[in-house]
């Protein structure tokens, strides 16, 4: 691996890395885990290792690997209610973030399984919640949202 791909490697896993870490420790509520997002994070940093172990030569190799599975083992845990606004992947490998001033609609909705919240204007995306956390949740989005911007049903 020639130095300027190490170099612009180790930039782009760092970067992926101290994000997923700012908003981590930004996190107010964060969304609930589903067992199938929890396998293939694992399944995914087992890959990892494993292609770190056969195929690393040296320590540059071994070090991307571990920084690949940092970024791995983070991923599932940042989306959710941030103090900034609404932290959502999809359809991106990185956490993205939704300013509370840029949203334009909410929507609140009461599952068996889960309190769903939808959301659009700065991004878009549905974010599952445990029914443990519907009360705060509720403080937080109308303190942070305008009038007419949250909408409930169950």
């Amino acid at each position: 691996m020639d130095m300027v791909t190490t170099v612009c490697l180790y930039a782009l896993f760092s970067g992926t890395f101290i994000w997923q870490v700012w908003l981590l420790k930004d996190l107010l509520i964060p969304t609930k885990k589903g067992k199938a997002q929890i396998f293939f994070t694992l399944v995914g940093a087992a890959v990892i290792l494993g292609l770190t172990y056969f195929y690393g030569n040296n320590l540059v190799h071994y070090g991307l690997g571990l920084l690949a599975l940092a970024v791995i083992a983070i991923y599932p845990f940042t989306s959710g209610i941030t103090a900034d606004g609404l932290s959502y992947k999809r359809g991106s490998f990185i956490a993205l973030l939704a300013p509370w001033q840029k949203i334009k609609r909410v929507r609140v909705k009461i599952k068996k399984e889960a309190v769903v919240v939808s959301f659009s204007g700065g991004g878009y995306d549905d974010l599952y919640f445990d029914q443990e956390e519907y009360e705060q949740l509720m403080k937080i989005l109308t303190g942070k949202l305008p009038a007419g911007v949250l909408k409930t049903s169950y």
